[in-house]
């Protein structure tokens, strides 16, 4: 789509969100982590906006998929290997990331994790 976005992707069969998340995290970039913080911030996407192929497999039972969102912590030496979905990736400061953002789930997405660093004075933490 040549938009800056975060690492996307669904569940598999029975998948839980943060299995998935965690999946997907490895499939595209290529981070194998434990600590991933689960997110407030979701919503839902009308199922004709995804491919037709995952629409058929679908069938007439989904008509909007939920989106979750998570965090993950990357040390600073955590060699990220993106996979062929991407094109490229880029570490920077908050300002440019939300104005890099195409998605508006994507932007409150980085507010909330920004507000919760900074309300937590920059120190690890866990969604409870």
């Amino acid at each position: 789509m040549n938009v800056w976005q975060f690492i996307a992707g669904g569940g598999e069969d029975d998948e839980l969100p943060l299995d998935a998340a965690k999946r997907e995290t490895n499939e595209e970039a290529g981070i194998l982590s434990n600590e991933y913080i689960a997110l407030t911030s979701m919503c839902h996407v009308a199922a004709n906006q995804f491919p037709e192929k995952a629409q058929k497999n679908w069938g007439n039972k989904i008509i909007v998929i939920p989106v979750y969102s998570f965090a993950v912590l990357c040390e600073s030496n955590t060699g990220i290997s993106i996979s062929d979905e991407h094109l490229e990736y880029k570490w920077c400061l908050y300002d440019e990331a939300v104005k890099s953002l195409h998605f508006d789930l994507d932007k409150t997405v980085l507010y909330e994790l920004n507000e919760r660093i900074h309300r937590n004075g920059g120190k690890r933490f866990y969604h409870p």
